[in-house]
């Protein structure tokens, strides 16, 4: 066999000695470098998916924006002085309409009144003469006026009441 230098077998010896004392170091540096990379990744994947959130959701936004603004939107018509008159005129009918009714009962209890012969005209009679008179005259009414039949016998009867009620004070 050959005899090695000693300079030799003792930089190899120093060699080995260096690697081994060095290499705990060494893995601990690669592991503090691995997770450092793959932490860095995790935030990177986590800020990437918060992006495309961003942009889906932006997208989202102005589609439904762009429905909104291509949706027509009928404007209110406007109030033209024909149509007010012509509610005004409407109004007037309706009045006019609930008079005549109040007259004709009117004239309808008077005429039962005096179908009666008794002579005397008192809270009672009246009464009387103004029930069979409302029958008579919402026999003669068409029905799209019976609503405004109620509110005329209301007036009538409240009228009817306040004559009597003046009488006895």
């Amino acid at each position: 066999m050959t005899k090695v230098n000693d300079q030799v077998t003792d930089a190899v010896s120093q060699m080995n000695a260096l690697l081994t004392g060095g290499a705990p170091s060494q893995a601990m540096g690669m592991l503090d470098v691995t997770g450092t990379e793959t932490i860095g990744m995790g935030m990177f994947n986590a800020i990437t998916a918060q992006q495309n959130a961003q942009t889906s959701a932006s997208a989202a936004t102005t589609a439904s924006c762009a429905k909104m603004l291509r949706t027509e939107i009928l404007a209110p018509e406007p109030i033209d002085t024909k149509s007010k008159a012509a509610l005004e005129s409407a109004l007037l009918k309706a009045n006019l309409t609930e008079q005549q009714i109040i007259t004709e009962m009117a004239l309808t209890t008077i005429q039962e009144l005096s179908k009666s012969n008794s002579g005397a005209v008192n809270a009672t009679t009246v009464d009387a003469a103004a029930s069979s008179a409302k029958g008579l005259v919402k026999s003669k009414l068409p029905t799209t006026e019976l609503p405004l039949f109620k509110a005329a016998m209301t007036s009538f009867e409240a009228s009817i009441k306040k004559l009597f009620s003046s009488d006895k004070s």
